[in-house]
């Protein structure tokens, strides 16, 4: 079985940096490269670059490491093509709205449907030859 390493900082890559008001423009912005299927491509990762030393975007990560150990991104990928948007759903709404509000809650549930798009988009990249 497959085991993720530890990770950290996920207050930063579900955008909690960004006010309601951000988050509702990326929501509902007609300019493409201000909606959110854009917002989650420039998310960058702690892993380093070995050619150029900067940091990799979050999905070129998971590229790379998909790449190397093959049965293992399948492994992760399967599991995320099962995980439903109502379950998904689910578990942001259970964070108390004094600590998530509803525009929050809406946001971070578009960029994990965002996120889940693109790495499952890569899934016939790794397959076994």
């Amino acid at each position: 079985m497959s085991h993720l390493a530890p990770s950290y900082d996920h207050g930063a890559s579900l955008a909690r940096n960004l006010s309601d008001v951000q988050r509702e423009q990326r929501l509902t912005s007609k300019d493409k490269g201000q909606h959110i299927s854009q917002f989650v491509l420039k998310s960058k990762s702690w892993f380093l670059d070995r050619g150029t030393n900067k940091r990799l975007k979050s999905l070129e990560t998971f590229k790379q490491y998909a790449l190397m150990e093959k049965a293992a991104a399948n492994s992760w990928l399967k599991i995320l093509d099962e995980l439903n948007d109502d379950q998904i759903y689910l578990i942001i709404s259970k964070v108390p709205d004094k600590l998530m509000s509803k525009i929050s809650k809406d946001f971070t549930f578009k960029l994990i449907q965002c996120n889940k798009l693109n790495l499952l988009s890569l899934s016939s990249n790794f397959k076994d030859e």
